[in-house]
């Protein structure tokens, strides 16, 4: 392309210089004919004058050429500027960039895998501890005398629970998770223990604007502080503003594998559906719950009245 560059400055140089000379020819383009000379001089005459305009004529033929000449040079050099951008216009090193950018965030998820591995007996058998204290207190004949004279809150209608069984395609049965009942406070949360090893999971949330909405996780909980893919799971809109009106969304094409994440006892947040938190459920108290679907097929407020919500309750049913 140097060399492209170098030819049209050379044309160019040529051109400028022919079109100066032929600016500063003196010549008459307007032939007057002096009858009071002989015949044979005013023949003459037209010789001379037709001389001049061949000159001028050729002159200016030569000129033509040389610009025809820098056009074609000029297009040449086009076509192959247009090549060159279009060639690289097809590199994308953002693309790249975000595959690599996943690629080292699975290499974080295993490399804090593994440093978590030594110590993970260690936090089952503490787990185990607290969870066993936990149940003696609840099996103590006060804590059952008190439930027995507590009317539970209703967190889902009959109606509800058939229109959500056709959803679902099965009946639900065993309560897994009762935020009326079980602690859900951060550092004290009994969530991500209930979940872990189970599949097959029904999250619903109550909000506090009369929106009744979840989803639905057919996977396995292996472990806990990373994202799982179960296959076939879904978001759902059973209850909307007060008002009965089942929906299922399932999975778009956008970072399908991340479906369900549960967190740690130490972490803010409870849950969530969907790599970009579809779905963002924080511990009890921690106002910052919030719902923007991306991975599912949910519009924005197909599920709530907004991005963000108040939790009123929870219950996971397996």
């Amino acid at each position: 392309m140097q060399n492209q560059f170098a030819t049209l400055s050379t044309l160019y140089d040529k051109v400028r210089d022919e079109y100066t000379t032929f600016n500063n020819m003196k010549i008459e383009t307007i032939f007057v004919d002096n009858k009071s000379l002989s015949l044979a001089q005013r023949l003459t005459n037209t010789e001379k004058f037709l001389d001049q305009i061949e000159e001028k004529f050729l002159r200016r033929q030569t000129i033509i050429q040389s610009y025809n000449n820098i056009l074609e040079k000029l297009d040449e050099l086009t076509k192959q500027l247009k090549s060159n951008y279009n060639e690289v216009s097809k590199q994308s090193e953002i693309e790249k960039a975000y595959e690599v950018f996943n690629l080292q965030i699975l290499l974080i998820e295993e490399q804090y895998k593994n440093k978590i591995e030594p110590f993970e007996e260690q936090i089952q058998i503490i787990n185990n501890e607290k969870a066993s204290i936990i149940d003696e207190i609840r099996k103590s004949k006060m804590y059952s005398m008190y439930l027995k004279t507590t009317e539970p809150p209703v967190i889902i209608t009959q109606g509800e629970k058939e229109s959500l069984e056709i959803l679902l395609n099965q009946k639900i049965t065993n309560v897994l998770f009762d935020s009326t009942i079980d602690d859900w406070s951060l550092n004290s949360s009994v969530f991500s223990e209930r979940v872990l090893n189970k599949s097959n999971l029904c999250v619903l949330i109550e909000d506090t604007n009369h929106n009744k909405f979840g989803g639905v996780f057919n996977g396995e909980i292996s472990d806990i502080g990373h994202y799982h893919n179960g296959g076939e799971s879904f978001l759902f809109s059973l209850v909307r503003n007060g008002t009965l009106n089942p929906k299922k969304f399932r999975k778009s094409n956008n970072y399908s594998f991340y479906e369900m994440c549960c967190y740690e006892q130490n972490s803010k947040v409870l849950f969530s559906f969907g790599f970009y938190d579809d779905i963002c459920v924080y511990k009890k108290g921690i106002d910052k719950n919030f719902c923007k679907p991306c991975t599912f097929t949910a519009k924005q407020n197909e599920l709530t009245d907004n991005d963000k919500f108040v939790t009123k309750s929870i219950i996971i049913n397996y």
